[in-house]
């Protein structure tokens, strides 16, 4: 079920990134312009993109926003593996122009993504190129266009946060109902489960995978216009079209063995009050060099 579920995302992510790209593209050097003109991110038999989820309803203004998500999806072409590395937020790095160490999704407020991009490089000794942004606000558009989403919300969920970017109010009732896109970023941004953030990660698959299936339905095509809107005003990326493509393409060829998942090694530490994950640097760096190696 969960290789299952890993796939299914991965591929299917892929192809609506590259898809709706593929539109945008054509649109936009219609009108003079090109939004897929960056480096491509291969490097030898190795494909490498830093995903940032933001913390905002626009993913072109850092802002003080900040990543909610940060991954490191590679595609090594030797091995035919998909590997996804999940950085932690709270990990305690280096932010050039800062005086002090922080928590590394800080990274985006202070320099957007190109920012995030070189703490990264610099924590894990890569050289990474591309990086892909991704706001609530495509979550939200898309749900509306599809129509809304099924879903299962286990447990009433209220919380309130006005200063939250956005402001974050959720009230939800426990059982199964149809969300829409206002109502399904309450979903995943709730994050009072008994079980902490692995009750969080489950709520989150479980909705991926009813997103995911109302996306693929032939009635998408009808409704292409307004997701490549939507899809346009809110991602940001550096990421070449061909090197997109031959992530899609390299995604049809890995087996449900060839995706495997990774967290940074390390461990929760409290520093000066403030909670922090501290990165265990060599066998972070040995990590990544196995798996883009």
């Amino acid at each position: 079920m969960k290789k299952a579920f890993k796939r299914t995302f991965l591929i299917t992510l892929i192809l609506i990134v590259v898809y709706f790209g593929s539109i945008l593209l054509f649109f936009t050097k219609s009108h003079g312009m090109n939004f897929f003109s960056g480096e491509s991110g291969e490097n030898g038999n190795s494909t490498s993109i830093l995903m940032l989820g933001v913390d905002s309803l626009n993913s072109n203004d850092g802002g003080n926003s900040r990543s909610d998500t940060m991954m490191l999806l590679n595609y090594n072409k030797g091995s035919n593996t998909f590997s996804i590395v999940s950085i932690p937020r709270d990990t305690r790095t280096v932010i050039p122009g800062r005086a002090n160490k922080e928590r590394i999704n800080h990274a985006y407020a202070y320099g957007g993504a190109e920012l995030s991009l070189q703490v990264v490089n610099n924590l894990l000794g890569t050289n990474i190129k591309n990086y892909l942004v991704v706001d609530y606000g495509l979550v939200e558009k898309i749900v509306d266009v599809m129509g809304g989403v099924k879903v299962e919300v286990p447990q009433d969920m209220h919380y309130e946060d006005p200063t939250a970017n956005p402001p974050l109010y959720i009230d939800l009732k426990q059982g199964e109902q149809v969300l829409n896109g206002d109502e399904s970023l309450q979903l995943l941004r709730f994050r009072g489960y008994p079980t902490a953030d692995l009750g969080r990660v489950q709520v989150q698959q479980a909705f991926m995978s009813s997103f995911l299936g109302k996306v693929k339905s032939p009635l998408t095509v009808a409704k292409l216009p307004l997701l490549v809107k939507a899809y346009g005003e809110n991602s940001n990326s550096n990421v070449s079209l061909n090197t997109l493509f031959n992530l899609f393409m390299g995604s049809l060829k890995v087996s449900d063995d060839g995706i495997q998942g990774y967290t940074l090694p390390g461990e929760p530490q409290m520093i000066g009050g403030v909670s922090y994950f501290i990165n265990y640097d060599q066998q972070s760096r040995e990590l990544i060099d196995q798996i883009m190696n």
